[in-house]
C-alpha cells in the first residue's frame, strides 16, 4: 500500500497541507509562490529523510511538491544491488512495472528531479516534463521512445568521484554538452541526508542501452536477470558520501525553472 503519513520524517516546513494519493504525496504551501509543480523520485532506499529534507526545500521557497512513491504499489522495501548472497535483490518486478509505478494523470507535474535509480525513471518515464532533472541516475537500459521524447528537456548531475553510476557513452552523444553538469569533488548520494559509507555493490554493462517496451517488461530487479542481460558486470565497492554544499547548488539550479 502507498504510504499516508509523514510519521517517523524530520518534516520541518509548517503550513503545508499533504494529500496523500495513488503513490504520489502532493504537499502544498499555504502560500504558494511558484507557478509550477516539482516532482522528486527517490533512490534505492525508497522514500527517506533525503526526499523530505528536498521537498522541504522547494516547500519554503512557496513551490507545491510531489513526492513519488514508486516502491510500495510494487511490494519492493528497497534495492540493495548487492552481489553477496544476503544482498542480492530478487523481486520479481521489471523495468516497465517500475516505470508504470505513477499512473498516468496521478501527477501534476511540470519539473522532474530524480536521484539514482529515481533519475532513471525521468530519463525514461513515459510520463511528459517540462523539465528532468536526474541526479547521479542508475545506469540501466532506456524506453527509447520516452527517452528521445524528453531528450532536449534533460540535464544530467553527475558526482565526479562516483565510480558506480558513470554515464554510458551511448547516453552522452544523445546529450548537448549543456546537458550534464559534474560536480566537482563529489561521490554517489551527495543529495543524501547524513550519508558516509561504502557500500558493495554490483555494476551492469548493458549491451543496448536504448530499448522497447518489450525488453523491459523481461528485464527484472534480480540479480540474475541483470547479471543475464549485461554484456560484462563487476563487483565494485563505493562511497556513498553526503555533500551539504553540492546538494544545495543543484537544488538552486533545479529553482531557477519553477
Amino acid at each position: 500500500m502507498p504510504f499516508d503519513s509523514l510519521d517517523g520524517f524530520n518534516f520541518s516546513t509548517s503550513n503545508v497541507s499533504i494529500d496523500f494519493n495513488q503513490s504520489v504525496w502532493r504537499l502544498t504551501p499555504r502560500i504558494r509562490e511558484k507557478a509550477k509543480t516539482i516532482a522528486i523520485s527517490h533512490g534505492s532506499n525508497g522514500i527517506s529523510q533525503s526526499e523530505i529534507n528536498i521537498a522541504d526545500f522547494f516547500l519554503s521557497q512557496g513551490a507545491e511538491v510531489e513526492l513519488f512513491d514508486h516502491f510500495s504499489s510494487l511490494k519492493i522495501e528497497k534495492l540493495n544491488w548487492g552481489y553477496s548472497d544476503e544482498y542480492k535483490d530478487h523481486f520479481n518486478v521489471s523495468l516497465w512495472d517500475f516505470l508504470q509505478s505513477i499512473p498516468e494523470g496521478a501527477s501534476q507535474a511540470q519539473i522532474h528531479l530524480g536521484l539514482s535509480i529515481g533519475g532513471y525513471f525521468g530519463l525514461s518515464s513515459p510520463l511528459s516534463f517540462e523539465r528532468v532533472f536526474a541526479v547521479y541516475p542508475g545506469v540501466l537500459p532506456l524506453h527509447k521512445d520516452s527517452f528521445f521524447k524528453n531528450q532536449n528537456r534533460v540535464h544530467i548531475f553527475q558526482a565526479e568521484l562516483d565510480s558506480w553510476s558513470k554515464l554510458p557513452a551511448d547516453l552522452k552523444k544523445e546529450l548537448k554538452d549543456s546537458q550534464t553538469s559534474i560536480i566537482k569533488r563529489t561521490h554517489h548520494s551527495f543529495m543524501a541526508h547524513e550519508k558516509d559509507k561504502i557500500a558493495r555493490v554490483i555494476s551492469f554493462d548493458f549491451e543496448n542501452l536504448f530499448v522497447e517496451k518489450d525488453v523491459l517488461e523481461n528485464l527484472f530487479f534480480d540479480y540474475e536477470s541483470f547479471k543475464s542481460r549485461s554484456s560484462k558486470f563487476a563487483h565494485i565497492d563505493v562511497l556513498l558520501k553526503s555533500d551539504e554544499p553540492a546538494r544545495q547548488a543543484v537544488l538552486k539550479h533545479v529553482l531557477n525553472y519553477l
